[in-house]
This record gives structure tokens, sequence and C-alpha cells, in this order.
């Protein structure tokens, strides 16, 4: 007959992560729910194998590469990225994404501020910080439309006045620059 082996550190990663995923809240609390919820069982529950699970429990450091926010993170990382590319494709002139990336850009902050910095930083690292230059990008992109969009419906005069600092800035910018739709000589003078 199979006997299941006793992994109490996977076991306490399994109550701390459940407690995470049911109540979305801060890692931290999770914990110390995990570690209150064993002090109130260890009175009336007797056993070697309790005592090495709420030790596990107690001593828990979160595993990076495997917890639940890991996967949590990962899998929004990999939405946000098919529509960065989409965004980068499309020149960022289609607004139908927005809402979806606006909501999980904010999933995703969310859980950032929510879990161990090291969770984040390591999924953040893995590709030398590469997707964090295309969120940079694309938050600076979605912030000059915005503004670029605000300053049109002022009128015509604070538009040119704008625009006049624009150029400067866009040729810094790699994603911007090969753009030709942005560029000085696509605009109307009027």
């Amino acid at each position: 007959m199979y006997e299941r082996v006793l992994d109490e550190r996977q076991i306490a990663s399994d109550i701390i992560d459940a407690i995470r995923s049911t109540t979305d809240a801060p890692l931290s609390s999770c914990i110390e729910a995990a570690r209150s919820c064993m002090a109130v069982m260890a009175p009336f529950v007797q056993g070697e194998s309790f005592v090495r699970i709420q030790e596990a429990v107690n001593s828990y450091t979160v595993q990076v590469d495997n917890c639940y926010d890991y996967r949590l993170l990962s899998e929004m990382k990999e939405r946000l990225t098919a529509l960065f590319k989409e965004k980068y494709e499309l020149s960022f002139s289609t607004e139908q994404d927005d809402d979806v990336l606006v909501k999980y850009l904010g999933m995703f902050a969310s859980c950032v501020k929510k879990t161990d910095p090291r969770v984040s930083m390591h999924l953040i690292s893995m590709d030398d910080y590469q997707w964090m230059d295309h969120l940079i990008n694309v938050y600076q992109i979605l912030s000059f439309f915005n503004t670029f969009a605000t300053m049109c419906s002022t009128g015509r005069h604070a538009w040119f006045e704008a625009w006049d600092r624009v150029p400067n800035r866009l040729s810094t910018n790699a994603c911007l620059r090969d753009r030709p739709c942005l560029t000085r000589s696509t605009v109307p003078r009027v």
C-alpha cells in the first residue's frame, strides 16, 4: 500500500498560498494568519506530523519561483506582454484594449504591493528587466497621447506651442523615433 511522505514545507506553503488566493490579503498577513491558525489548533491536535507542519509554518520563507503570487504575476505578465506587442504593432493607435491594459496593470500593481518584494524582482529580472522597459515605454506613450489629446482640445495656439517642444523628446525615444506619423513634417501648419 502506498503511504504518503510528509513534506511539511510544501504543506506550509500550500496553507499560506490558499489563504493568499482566498483572501487577497498581503502575503505577510497571510503568513501571520497561518501561524495563528496553527497556534489555535496546537492544543487540540497532537502528533509529530502536526508539530513539524507548525514549525514549517513558523519558519516559512517564500519560494520566489513557486508560490501563488509568482504564478499570478507570471500569468498577468504574459497577458500584458501580448497587449504590449499589439500596441507596438499597431503604433499605439488603437484604444480598444486600453481598458484591458489598465485592468491588468492595476491587478499587477496590486499583487506586487501585496507580495514579498523578492517575488516581483525575480519575475521582472528574468529577462534582464526588458519587460520593465516595455512597461515604461507603454506608460510614456499613453501619457504622451493623453496629453496630446488634451492639448488638441484646448485650441490651435496651445497645440502648436506644445508641438514645437515635442520633437526633441520624440527623437530620444526609440519607440517613437521611427514612426512616420509622428514627425514634424506631417503636422499641418495653419
